[in-house]
């Protein structure tokens, strides 16, 4: 299950390919549904708002990137780049949307305001046959996972470099402005923004974490928070070990992800309460 904080409004999917949204005062609360918002979306998209456009992937006669007018997503959803297109990230500050496309694989980026076209990134092919995966697009630059290690390419084009590396796969989770944070499968670390520093990510914390779709994981320039079996945690990056505390919940709920923006955190809980409207909650905090 994924949730995505937007500007005004958050967003939620269910391993079912559900999807519903609700402004972050709670109001203009939309259920799930399949069809509904975001009609017919692929199992777990990331889902992702800039201005009042939602970004998303959905199933049509094979999976796609598309995106819709928040207002009346159903009736405006359209479709962008070629079949099989799952891998995004988009930037609101630049208002851009990379993602990688097929035959050949390749990184492709587009204004996210107005038209929604799509042109390749100099220096952005991919091995043949490469499916890419999880994207992050900070400070002009594309991160994607290479095997052990984080390489980045600017989104204007150029040459692909190394970012950081490590003994074991590594996991994009997140950014701050100074920051990007990676999983290694065993603890969280940080390498510093833009290009690294040619090492290994510094670690910052030992801890379980499944980064599934969009990480289970949110960080400001303080705090990081992250959703591990069953429940919220956070800590202050400088000191995480020391300040690290679980975040509050009810007993009959398991956290599955977090998200944040300036003033809040929320948390996406399922509770066991199936045949109730509130088997999946979101809980806002303030921070």
């Amino acid at each position: 299950m994924v949730m995505y904080v937007g500007a005004q409004a958050l967003y939620v999917t269910t391993d079912l390919g559900y999807v519903g949204r609700a402004s972050k005062d709670g109001s203009d609360l939309k259920p799930f549904a399949m069809p509904g918002f975001a009609s017919s979306a692929f199992i777990n998209t990331l889902v992702a708002e800039d201005g009042d456009r939602v970004f998303f992937v959905r199933t049509l006669a094979t999976i796609q990137l598309s995106y819709c007018m928040t207002s009346s997503c159903d009736a405006t959803a359209a479709p962008i780049g070629g079949q099989y297109t799952q891998f995004f990230a988009v930037d609101q500050a630049d208002h851009k949307i990379v993602w990688v496309d097929y035959t050949p694989s390749r990184f492709v980026s587009g204004s996210t305001v107005g038209t929604v076209g799509g042109g390749d990134v100099p220096g952005g092919a991919l091995a043949s046959g490469s499916s890419g995966g999880r994207l992050f697009y900070s400070q002009g630059g594309i991160y994607f996972a290479a095997g052990n290690g984080i390489n980045r390419i600017p989104i204007a084009g150029g040459s692909t470099v190394s970012v950081t590396a490590a003994a074991t796969p590594l996991t994009i989770l997140g950014a701050n402005s100074t920051s990007l944070f990676v999983y290694d499968g065993s603890a969280i670390g940080s390498v510093p923004l833009p290009s690294g520093d040619v090492g290994s990510p510094a670690p910052l914390i030992v801890t379980d974490l499944n980064p599934g779709t969009d990480g289970n994981f949110a960080v400001d320039d303080n705090s990081m928070y992250w959703a591990a079996n069953g429940a919220a945690n956070t800590c202050q990056i400088s000191t995480c070990a020391m300040t690290l505390k679980t975040l509050p919940k009810r007993a009959v709920d398991s956290i599955y992800d977090v998200g944040l923006d300036s003033a809040a955190v929320y948390l996406f809980a399922q509770s066991g309460l199936y045949n109730s409207t509130a088997a999946c909650t979101v809980w806002k905090l303030a921070k």
